[in-house]
């Protein structure tokens, strides 16, 4: 592990003579002697000639949508001149690598009238490789490219690569608090907001974020030093590594708004949250190393440029992630893909998981399928048809998959398409009995923490849950789930975490953090388990429909957590103050309590007048998921779905997984894409992001809700609750719901049959009937005036 307060710059010359620097970590044991240098990004370079992997092609006949495309590689590499100058500076120290847990590339460039942040996934092993793609939108944009890497003057391009990357370290004597405010979010959303939403659907959701948290000001860092005052290089690593970490917080709040689909801009569907990490925790150090990319000389430019009559059909081919299993073997040989496209014949190649070789030694990880367009009435076709299969290394049989059509431009397969799935789980700050986290004066010490670990597995194979015990913080007392089934797994697993206390007193107890639905990275798997006793926050919104608002809210909010028996109360008495702003928010109600999010939930009851009269909250209920409530000026309050799983034969039944939206109109769901309203998607099968897109532009408020088996009598079967959306001045609520039953024998899933139930209460049944995905279309009338009950 590294030591972030034992670093330094040694500087040397590169091939140029222009004097250039590296970082170099120490490790927290100095008795190891080892150092990590933090590598540059550069070109991937063909061993035999040196020449890049680059091309940039021109379409001479334009379809007005694409006029070119540059696609190219790009790793990370120490120079062998900085390799040499730390060496010489640093002559008792050993090189090591970095045991990286994340990693994100970025391209940044700029076109006529746009300066664009795309951003891409890395291989995560050797030199961490990662292709780029870029449609070139106009003819403008592709003479820019042509001016930035073709060398007419100098031998830098203006373009650059930065990768961010994390790796495990403790934190220094400081405690540092991260802070989002949707509030400022949403209004610096509205004043900015153009033809996309600047923060959701900027390219990825990470790169919108990155531009706009710290401009709108909706983002706060505030770090406190303890002790002796520190270097202000060690001062502003820190500071960014605050930026770093509440950037990927919000990203994955907006992300998961964004799938959830409940309102057109996602950052307005998020709620406020603060978080504090401490000393000697346990944290993701954030690393970030950039680079301009080389330009090329007319013999190279000869050879990576060219020019073609019309639009080609360009698409990656890669695999993502570590392959290994948990005692390091390497059980995938390679995967043979054949690709079916109307202007070519067919075509097959190999990949070669994990392979680190460039592209010109027969086994790469990457694979560019070019082939000329196809247009029907001159209308580009992007669909082409793939299949592939898994070869193992020695008997274990292989896998063929069937034929997949689809118009993505980048093919990914991940360890979980071949059944490999390693998950590690790290302790981080848990006030384990004798540790240095324990507060001073405090009654009880967690003497244990129960990890209970739920794969996803192939269809036909009997389930595999794994329970472990973690006794301690830190590496030494990690656990690690691992699965290898041979066939494809789906690429989400599930756990439930449970704290056990040990009181001065000798008496014990426990605190439950429900089953948490995890979807598995494309590169590791690293959860970092801490106290779940958090900050939370709950605020009232308000909005006014056809100029009618809300004038007074008298309400009572509670918060519920039935799992651990905790409950905490609020009364709010709130006046909108509609000149502040066109969405005001009541005052943040914070409290302390385990973050349960899928157990607990909020019960309201009162009174909201408006405008036109009153309405009556009387036991409305809310997913603890939700943080906030917006009033309207509708004829009813919005109402919520409660979800029975009582009734189900948990004896039979491993899990189920519940998927309830609404959709923007009340057109049928597509027939032929049934899977991809499922919420978990059918190990095996490869997704499809154009039909994936598709599918989530129909949907809005989309749920998805996971319950497992009881873990043990102690603990209940627990109701969960859906937050309904309803068109203003209706009285009708129309939602979706299908119910997919996972069997502890293995045996095929089933689904629940389509069920005209009509009822804000669904019960489910024992077990499914029907062997197909199957969706039933609620429609529910309110009685107008009615007092709500939530349910």
């Amino acid at each position: 592990m590294i030591n972030i307060q034992n670093s330094r710059i040694v500087f040397y010359q590169d091939g140029s003579g222009a004097t250039k620097n590296v970082t170099v970590y120490f490790d927290f044991d100095p008795a190891t002697k080892k150092m990590y240098v933090v590598p540059l990004p550069f070109f991937v370079r063909k061993a035999a000639t040196g020449e890049p992997i680059f091309s940039l092609t021109r379409y001479k006949k334009s379809d007005q949508r694409t006029y070119g495309k540059c696609v190219f590689d790009v790793e990370l590499k120490v120079p062998d001149e900085a390799r040499k100058a730390v060496q010489q500076e640093l002559p008792d120290y050993v090189f090591a690598q970095f045991d990286w847990v994340s990693a994100m590339a970025f391209f940044n460039y700029s076109v006529p009238g746009e300066q664009i942040e795309l951003a891409a996934t890395p291989s995560m092993y050797g030199e961490n490789k990662v292709t780029f793609t870029v449609d070139l939108s106009s003819e403008d944009a592709v003479k820019t490219f042509i001016d930035a890497f073709h060398s007419n003057a100098g031998t830098v391009s203006p373009f650059r690569v930065q990768y961010q990357l994390s790796a495990l370290s403790t934190l220094p004597s400081v405690e540092a608090t991260v802070s989002y405010d949707a509030a400022i979010a949403i209004e610096y959303e509205k004043q900015t907001q153009q033809k996309k939403d600047t923060w959701g659907n900027s390219y990825t959701v990470i790169t919108g974020v990155k531009k706009n948290l710290r401009q709108s000001g909706a983002g706060k860092v505030n770090i406190e030093w303890k002790g002796q005052p520190p270097s202000d290089e060690l001062r502003f690593r820190v500071e960014e590594w605050g930026w770093t970490t509440l950037e990927k917080m919000v990203s994955q709040a907006i992300d998961a708004a964004e799938k959830a689909a409940t309102s057109d801009t996602p950052v307005s569907s998020t709620s406020s949250f603060t978080q504090t990490f401490v000393e000697n925790q346990i944290i993701e150090w954030s690393i970030t190393t950039a680079a301009e990319l080389d330009k090329f000389d007319d013999k190279t430019w000869a050879k990576v440029f060219s020019e073609v009559d019309l639009r080609q059909l360009v698409v990656i081919f890669e695999t993502l992630g570590i392959f290994n299993t948990q005692d390091g073997a390497q059980p995938v040989k390679r995967i043979d893909v054949t690709v079916d496209y109307p202007t070519v014949a067919t075509q097959t190649f190999s990949l070669y998981p994990t392979a680190g070789g460039a592209a010109d030694v027969g086994k790469n990880s990457t694979y560019t399928f070019t082939a000329n367009g196809d247009f029907k009435a001159g209308v580009f076709n992007s669909y082409y048809t793939y299949r592939y299969e898994v070869i193992y290394e020695g008997p274990t049989k292989g896998f063929k998959s069937p034929d997949i059509t689809a118009n993505d431009t980048r093919v990914v397969f991940n360890p979980a398409d071949f059944g490999i799935r390693n998950v590690k789980f790290l302790g981080s700050a848990i006030p384990f009995k004798g540790s240095e986290f324990v507060p001073p004066g405090s009654d009880k010490a967690v003497s244990e923490l129960v990890i209970d670990f739920y794969f996803t597995r192939p269809e036909g194979v009997k389930n595999k849950a794994d329970k472990q015990i973690m006794k301690g913080n830190g590496d030494a007392n990690a656990l690690v789930f691992s699965s290898f089934y041979n066939l494809p797994l789906e690429n989400s697993y599930a756990y439930r975490l449970t704290y056990h206390f040990i009181h001065k007193d000798g008496t014990t107890s426990v605190l439950v953090q429900d089953s948490t639905p995890a979807f598995g990275s494309q590169n590791t798997d690293l959860q970092v388990v801490t106290m779940p006793v958090k900050k939370q926050e709950f605020t009232l919104m308000a909005r006014k429909v056809a100029g009618q608002g809300t004038v007074l809210a008298e309400l009572t909010v509670q918060y519920k957590d039935p799992q651990n028996n905790v409950e905490e109360s609020e009364n709010f008495s709130w006046e909108p103050d509609w000149k502040s702003s066109i969405i005001p928010r009541s005052p943040k109600w914070e409290f302390y309590a385990p973050q349960n999010l899928d157990a607990a939930y909020y019960e309201i009851t009162g009174t909201v007048f408006y405008d036109e009269g009153e309405r009556p909250f009387n036991g409305y209920r809310q997913s603890a998921k939700k943080f906030s409530l917006t009033l309207t000026g509708t004829e009813l309050p919005p109402p919520s779905v409660e979800v029975d799983t009582s009734r189900v034969d948990w004896t039979k039944v491993f899990k189920i997984n519940v998927s309830l939206f609404q959709m923007k109109s009340l057109a049928k769901i597509n027939p032929l894409h049934l899977s991809y309203y499922l919420p978990v998607f059918p190990a095996g099968k490869k997704e499809s992001q154009a039909i994936r897109k598709e599918v989530t532009g129909e949907q809005q408020n989309n749920s998805s809700i996971l319950a497992t088996t009881p873990n043990g009598t102690s603990q209940p079967v627990l109701n969960k609750y859906f937050y309904a959306l309803m068109a203003d001045k209706s009285a009708e609520v129309s939602y979706w719901i299908g119910v997919q039953y996972v069997h502890n024998d293995g045996t095929p899933d089933t689904y629940m049959p389509e069920t005209p139930i009509n009822r804000l209460v669904v019960i489910i049944p024992a077990d499914g009937t029907s062997d197909k995905p199957t969706f039933s279309h609620q429609l529910v009338s309110l009685r107008e005036g009615a007092e709500y009950t939530g349910a």
